[in-house]
C-alpha cells in the first residue's frame, strides 16, 4: 500500500489544517494553528505544500494526494529507479 493510498484512506481527498497537523504529529485543539505557524516558518515545507492548497470560500484545504507526493519528495521515500542506459553500461 502506497503513502497516497494510506493518506487517502485515513483523511479522504481533502485535508484541513487540523488533519494536516495530525499527520505531522500534532494533536488537540491547537493542531491547526500549530500547523499554520509551522508552514510559515518552514519555507521549504510551505512551498512544497503550496501546490496542494485548495481554497473553498474562507477555508483552506490540502489535496491529500498532492500532500503525499510532497512528503515522498521531501523524505526521499521514492525508490530510485535505475535508468536503462545506466544499467546496460555495466
Amino acid at each position: 500500500m502506497s503513502l497516497v493510498e494510506i493518506i487517502l484512506a485515513r483523511f479522504g481527498p481533502l485535508m484541513s489544517y487540523a488533519q494536516l497537523g495530525e499527520l505531522f504529529g500534532y494533536s488537540g485543539p491547537s493542531a491547526a494553528s500549530t500547523m499554520r505557524q509551522r508552514l510559515r516558518r518552514d519555507h521549504k515545507l510551505g512551498d512544497s505544500l503550496q501546490s496542494a492548497t485548495l481554497r473553498l470560500g474562507r477555508r483552506i484545504y490540502f489535496r491529500s494526494d498532492l500532500v503525499a507526493v510532497s512528503l515522498d519528495l521531501a523524505t526521499g521515500a521514492r525508490e530510485q529507479v535505475e535508468s536503462p542506459a545506466s544499467a546496460s553500461v555495466q
